[in-house]
């Protein structure tokens, strides 16, 4: 990871401290491409099933994601999400989110997801990013 990177996402990571509080997330690592995020729920997002709600994976995925991004020195958003829940993760379950960079263009990125419970995949991802301010050539 550069310097310019370990700052952008120092940066992106100091902007994202409220939805980081509030969904009760924490950086484990982040590399070249890659990032691990980990959250215990809260108690407000177990459902009725007494599971973790899935907007927690799919946040978890999408963070760790857009961090990947960050890591590699290119500022990017959404703008396509596909998610799989595969299992549930249980109210006393630590979620761990792993995301990496497939691909990246100019203008466009491919990362993929995995969010683990107990050494279990409950979620799994791909999301593509529109890289913000594109390089020249």
């Amino acid at each position: 990871m550069t310097d310019e990177a370990a700052t952008l996402l120092e940066r992106v990571v100091a902007q994202d401290a409220a939805l980081l509080e509030l969904y009760r997330i924490t950086v484990v690592e982040s590399g070249d491409g890659t990032c691990t995020l980990q959250a215990t729920p809260r108690p407000e997002l177990i459902n009725s099933a007494g599971v973790t709600h899935g907007s927690l994976a799919f946040t978890l995925a999408d963070t760790a994601a857009a961090y990947a991004m960050a890591s590699r020195d290119l500022p990017a958003v959404t703008i396509n999400a596909a998610i799989s829940y595969t299992g549930p993760a249980k109210q006393d379950e630590t979620l761990t989110a792993h995301a990496e960079i497939k691909t990246a263009g100019r203008r466009l990125a491919a990362v993929q997801a995995e969010v683990m419970s107990a050494d279990r995949v409950v979620a799994h991802g791909t999301f593509q990013f529109s890289i913000l301010n594109p390089p020249p050539l």
